[in-house]
């Protein structure tokens, strides 16, 4: 895998920058850079998946080369795959989610003015400028809501969670 491992300051730097828990960004991070917020339905890969296929060619699309990858919660010293600086490819995305699994993780711009994070619970969350949002989800913000809420209506019974999330971030 071509990584490099991060910095314990930068990591916590990061995850204090970004997260206001281990499943959700920061709100004066999303209102600094006017930066958009959509959930999106759960996806499994970043070269198999075609969800996690567009995340990667809107980072391209944005000019990103790598991507600064960890788990949201810190998992301790002794678990040094949790962050690491990862080279925009689909494949080596995939090889470095897989060491940190199940745990969410957080993937964002070397600038952290783009972000998707991955949770465990059957969503995603891709925030950024608009049109990174959009290329990211394959649809305008209104039309990836909309598709949103469909999708946590569809799953409530086996995931309860996701009609909230659906109103948390207007997709109602």
């Amino acid at each position: 895998m071509s990584s490099k491992q991060m910095p314990i300051d930068e990591v916590a730097r990061c995850r204090r920058t970004l997260l206001a828990s281990d499943q959700e960004f920061r709100a004066d991070w999303l209102a600094d850079g006017d930066r958009t917020v959509v959930p999106i339905e759960e996806f499994n890969s970043f070269s198999d998946d075609p969800a996690g296929e567009r995340i990667v060619s809107a980072h391209r699309a944005a000019g990103d080369a790598r991507l600064l990858c960890l788990t949201t919660a810190d998992l301790g010293p002794d678990e040094p795959s949790q962050a690491a600086v990862v080279t925009l490819d689909p494949v080596e995305l995939d090889a470095w989610w897989e060491e940190v699994r199940p745990f969410d993780v957080v993937l964002a711009s070397p600038d952290l003015v783009r972000a998707t994070l991955v949770s465990v619970d059957e969503f995603a969350l891709v925030a950024g400028p608009v049109a990174f949002v959009e290329h990211a989800v394959g649809m305008s913000v209104v039309e990836a809501r909309k598709a949103f809420a469909v999708y946590a209506d569809d799953m409530k019974s086996a995931s309860r969670h996701l009609p909230a999330l659906a109103e948390k971030y207007g997709c109602r």
